[in-house]
């Protein structure tokens, strides 16, 4: 992956948040932004923080060009994360219903509505039913076909994020993930992300795998 460029992260959210402000509302991003900024800086962020947030909007910015509607798929990536406790089955969740309160009376119903879809397919359990969904979910997987080392830096932070749960619950959760991935056809369901990142994100994987069954998890 090529190297990241420095973002100016609160004038970014604050330019988006404005094009999608409703007529006549009044202008609230700095407030949400701050917001974020609390979330996402928190000292236990050790993986969903800025790095990955950033990185998100860089592989963003690269793609959508090829986007129906950008604004909501960027919108998308800046909450897919903002609630997050390691193991929560409900942080997706609690992450669109967050952005749901952020966005009463700022921004239109339909547009909300389609921003808390895109975050909620980052579960990755659902399969997405439009492009855009699927720039959301391989954005937010893009990761996987780091380089190396980044994969395994990556792969250690999140396990310091969930350093209250046991290594026998944690590694395998983690294995039957990663195994379902390469289960798939595709990791990765957009032309642009597959041809880009496929052969390096399953390749990493793989070995990861291998790597966790060398030390006694199945």
């Amino acid at each position: 992956m090529t190297p990241r460029p420095i973002i100016d992260l609160r004038k970014r959210f604050k330019s988006l948040w404005r094009r999608c402000l409703l007529p006549g509302a009044a202008d609230e991003s700095e407030s949400r932004f701050d917001g974020l900024l609390r979330r996402y800086g928190a000292t236990d962020r050790r993986y969903h923080g800025w790095g990955h947030l950033t990185h998100c909007l860089c592989e963003f910015d690269e793609s959508t060009a090829l986007m129906t509607s950008p604004d909501a798929v960027e919108m998308a990536l800046w909450l897919h994360d903002v609630v997050y406790v390691a193991g929560a089955p409900t942080n997706e969740r609690d992450s669109a219903a967050l952005f749901e309160r952020m966005a009463s009376g700022q921004i239109a119903p339909e547009c909300v509505e389609k921003v808390c879809h895109y975050i909620m397919l980052t579960r990755h359990r659902d399969e997405p039913l439009d492009s855009d969904g699927c720039y959301v979910v391989d954005i937010d997987l893009s990761q996987l076909a780091s380089e190396w080392p980044e994969y395994l830096q990556d792969s250690e932070n999140l396990r310091k994020e969930a350093s209250n749960i046991p290594d026998d619950v944690y590694y395998p959760a983690q294995l039957v993930f990663l195994r379902s991935l390469l289960g798939r056809k595709r990791v990765f369901r957009t032309e642009w992300f597959h041809a880009r990142y496929e052969d390096v994100a399953r390749h990493n994987v793989t070995a990861f795998i291998e790597h966790l069954q060398s030390k006694g998890f199945t």
